[in-house]
């Protein structure tokens, strides 16, 4: 299973500390607490208050760090923002949202939690799911990791999810600049922080430790459509479908498992009939 530790090292590193860039719609707060609207430059409550500048620290925003504690902040104290705070947001917002601790692959974990503190986690959570379907799932995309959602993680190739999911967030982020130029300063920073995570379907190390997707496997190709928050974003891509050995031999496993149930049943009837009929 994957580890929450390593996972949060990793975007705390890339996230660096306190930030207050007039840009980012994370940085101000309104009265009720709730994210600012509007594009860049341009920002406005929807209670009528006017938008306070508080910052982001450790990848902490205003909104996330106000509704965690319950009451407005200032920016002193997202500045005193402490490491075991942001753990315990992210830990609460992020990492149990998304079922961290029911990942499988370390790899897969870290670049998608690492994705949902930039995109907010039920925007990464629905890239996961077209992802995922996009490579031959068929899931509801509703942004909600479920059981069916975390079965298909778990019963994908990782190194094949994990690179096809870099690929769909940095689509994402190009989506969000497309809606609003004004946030296209960040662009390169984000590209930048996800083009450092290997290609794991390149590295020979990665892909001997899981199983090999045949080239005479099924395969799909579709374009898929992702329509979130009002962004559309689109996939074209032909991808093995990597199946675990039970989805891939189900009949034949559920055969065998009803021959041996017979067998029991009827050796066990064998001795019972031996033992009311044998001879005295």
């Amino acid at each position: 299973m994957a580890n929450f530790q390593i996972s949060t090292q990793h975007t705390l590193q890339e996230e660096g500390g306190y930030q207050a860039n007039l840009s980012d719609n994370g940085n101000w707060l309104c009265d009720n607490l709730k994210w600012v609207q509007g594009k860049a430059g341009s920002y406005h409550c929807t209670d009528g208050s006017s938008p306070v500048l508080v910052g982001t620290n450790k990848g902490i925003s205003a909104p996330v760090h106000a509704n965690f504690v319950g009451s407005k902040i200032t920016a002193a104290d997202q500045k005193a923002l402490s490491r075991e705070t942001a753990l315990k947001i992210y830990k609460h917002n992020i990492w149990d949202r998304i079922k961290g601790d029911y990942i499988d692959d370390q790899a897969v974990a870290t670049i998608f939690f690492d994705a949902s503190v930039i995109a907010y986690y039920r925007t990464a959570a629905g890239i996961m799911q077209h992802t995922l379907n996009n490579i031959g799932h068929q899931l509801k995309v509703d942004g909600i990791i479920g059981p069916n959602t975390l079965n298909a993680i778990n019963n994908t190739n990782p190194a094949v999810l994990h690179d096809r999911f870099k690929k769909s967030i940095k689509a994402h982020f190009e989506s969000v600049v497309a809606n609003d130029p004004g946030k296209g300063e960040f662009l390169e920073g984000w590209f930048d922080r996800f083009n450092r995570y290997p290609d794991l379907t390149a590295n020979p190390a990665y892909t001997e430790a899981i199983p090999t997707i045949s080239a005479n496997r099924p395969s799909i190709a579709t374009t898929t459509q992702v329509a979130l928050e009002g962004m559309t974003i689109t996939f074209a891509d032909k991808v093995p479908m990597g199946r675990s050995f039970f989805h891939q031999n189900k009949w034949v496993v559920k055969t065998g498992l009803l021959a041996i149930a017979a067998l029991v049943l009827w050796m066990g009837a064998r001795s019972i009939w031996k033992l009311k009929f044998a001879p005295a």
